[in-house]
């Protein structure tokens, strides 16, 4: 993957910094503005800014300034000192979701010779021996042929969301750890390159299917219900009908109720 800082002359240079044609350091924006948190917002939010501002300082010793397609995977991955899964996943962040980033594709080769002197310059030589660049340049291909896209692991929240999405919610963090355990590899120890394929040939069966959301029906209320549930103290002092049953209870006993009527 080939990448550049988008608006590097805007964002990342000022009069004094145009003067000097190596920096020792970069000016860096302050502003906490709707980027930034978009970024903070996420689940792995300070590793993606920290990543940014790796990127930042390895891009403002370029030449020119902010472009950073002379680099490979490797390289950055060298020059950061970041590991490349997490590097992977914040420059795609920044490219898809901020647009900070412009990923460029398909340069020829003649770009991909010239990055050896550049990774001397910005790392030293002390840091990149010539072995590790010509295996770099090796895996280009010749004849100007495009390096295969490498695999960049995704995320908790994106995996979770695609597992969600085909109803394996339940097994997403299981599958999720199980792999980013060993460094995407799968159990015969060959490398993912599709997650989402890995995911659907060997997690979503249908015993790891999440089972149906239950529907809770709401309870139907007569309408005497409702008048009782919305006047609970209407029968607060509703008078005791205790007498009027003892009552009637003891005339039914009077023994002239009970003798037979005599005719006259």
């Amino acid at each position: 993957m080939r990448i550049r800082i988008r608006d590097w002359e805007k964002h990342f240079e000022r009069d004094r910094s145009k003067q000097w044609k190596h920096l020792q350091w970069v000016p860096l924006p302050n502003k906490q503005g709707a980027g930034y948190r978009k970024i903070m917002a996420h689940l792995n939010g300070a590793e993606i800014f920290g990543c940014w501002v790796a990127l930042v300082e390895v891009a403002s010793t370029c030449e020119p300034r902010g472009d950073l397609s002379k680099h490979d995977d490797e390289s950055l991955t060298l020059l950061s000192m970041i590991r490349q899964d997490v590097l992977m996943r914040a420059i795609r962040f920044l490219s898809q979701e901020l647009d900070w980033i412009e990923v460029i594709e398909n340069l020829d080769s003649s770009v991909n010779n010239s990055s050896k002197c550049a990774l001397e310059t910005a790392a030293g030589s002390s840091i990149l021996s010539n072995s590790v660049l010509s295996n770099s340049l090796k895996e280009e291909g010749s004849g100007g042929k495009p390096k295969k896209q490498a695999f960049i692991p995704p995320d908790i929240g994106e995996f979770k969301k695609y597992c969600e999405e085909h109803q394996h919610y339940g097994i997403a963090q299981k599958a999720f750890d199980y792999y980013s355990a060993a460094n995407w590899h799968d159990g015969k120890g060959n490398p993912v390159r599709n997650w989402k394929q890995k995911l659907i040939a060997v997690w979503f069966k249908d015993e790891n299917k999440d089972p149906p959301p239950q529907i809770i029906r709401p309870k139907v209320l007569t309408p005497q219900q409702q008048w009782e549930r919305d006047n609970p103290d209407c029968y607060k002092n509703r008078p005791s009908v205790a007498p009027l049953i003892k009552g009637l209870a003891d005339a039914l006993s009077m023994p002239q109720l009970n003798e037979p009527m005599r005719k006259k």
